[in-house]
């Protein structure tokens, strides 16, 4: 079983890895089209950080403000550290089956659909691992 809950929107989800991975990769990559439909700007952890950086030179604004700027930079840099691994993964597996005689296709001759494909169970079979070591 996996939980999830979203910070931003007090979004919740639970149910088994593999099942509830899509729904949350889909609420998540609203969020980030949300905010660059309404800001234009693309929020990184760089972007947040400099934010952070202004925000210490406000005094109206407090530390806690400061400080969650972090966190939320951090947050990004470890989701975004995540899902390069994750493509990583992906691409390893997909080869490994490629040269088992079964893909019959590389990596970069999959369409978007088949790479999320291969995405969708890495990340079951990590959340199954994370599952395992709680």
């Amino acid at each position: 079983m996996r939980e999830y809950h979203c910070t931003t929107c007090d979004f919740h989800i639970t149910g088994p890895a593999d099942d509830v991975a899509d729904e949350i990769e889909a609420h998540e990559e609203q969020h980030h089209t949300d905010a660059d439909a309404v800001s234009g700007i693309e929020v990184t952890p760089d972007v947040l950080r400099a934010v952070r950086h202004a925000a210490l030179f406000d005094a109206r604004l407090s530390d806690e403000i400061c400080d969650e700027l972090e966190e939320w930079a951090e947050r990004l840099e470890r989701e975004q550290s995540d899902e390069q691994r994750i493509d990583e993964l992906a691409e390893i597996h997909w080869t490994a089956v490629d040269e088992a005689g079964i893909g019959g296709m590389q990596w970069g001759d999959l369409t978007p659909l088949q790479r999320a494909a291969e995405r969708a169970g890495i990340r079951a079979v990590l959340a199954k691992l994370d599952e395992a070591t709680r």
